[in-house]
């Protein structure tokens, strides 16, 4: 905080006004020249010291002026230099948070490259799954029907084993009771183990 200056204003003495030089030397008061030569020097006196007055008086406004401008100067100087200063922080921090979106935004580009590749996989994942259990699925539907023709053709075989069971245990049941059909089972049998057959006299006819 400066200190004012307080200049006082000095006390100027206006000049007498009295008659003129040429008046006093070669007027008509010539015979007065001792008391106007003193009174002439005392006006000189009067008006020397009313300039030199007026001139310190002058000479003060012009320093008090100088230190006003001098102390702004230096204010204005101070407060370029924390503007100066406040700029190059203000630069500072938008380089700082320039480079940290910068960061930011690489991480956020390389978390999003990362998660589409992860959505592509899981996506081809299931494309896959999907095949597969298309596949799996007509495997199973061509298993069941393999399975149930099997069942088919298991019952076909069952009734036809059942009926040439049956009719085995029919005719055992017919030689076992006829004597006649007995004989001539066992004379064919013979007959087809030594090669008689009618076909083959047949044959040796023609």
């Amino acid at each position: 905080m400066q200190r004012k200056i307080l200049h006082k204003k000095p006390m100027l003495m206006r000049p007498m006004k009295d008659a003129s030089l040429s008046e006093i030397h070669f007027g008509r008061h010539a015979s007065l020249q001792p008391v106007c030569a003193r009174k002439c020097y005392s006006i000189l006196h009067y008006r020397r010291d009313f300039a030199e007055a007026k001139f310190r008086y002058s000479i003060a406004l012009c320093s008090k002026q100088i230190k006003l401008n001098v102390a702004l100067s230096e204010t204005l100087r101070y407060t370029l230099g924390l503007e100066q200063a406040q700029r190059v922080l203000n630069k500072r921090k938008i380089m700082k948070q320039t480079k940290a979106v910068a960061k930011l935004r690489a991480c956020c580009r390389d978390e999003i490259y990362y998660e589409r590749a992860h959505s592509a996989r899981l996506e081809l994942w299931a494309h896959i799954m999907l095949a597969s259990f298309t596949k799996a699925r007509k495997a199973l539907s061509h298993s069941e029907a393999l399975l149930e023709q099997q069942k088919i053709i298991d019952m076909l075989t069952q009734k036809a084993l059942r009926s040439e069971l049956w009719r085995q245990l029919t005719a055992a049941q017919t030689l076992s009771m006829d004597v006649s059909a007995l004989f001539l089972f066992f004379a064919q049998r013979l007959a087809s183990m030594s090669g008689a057959r009618r076909s083959f006299n047949d044959a040796f006819r023609f």
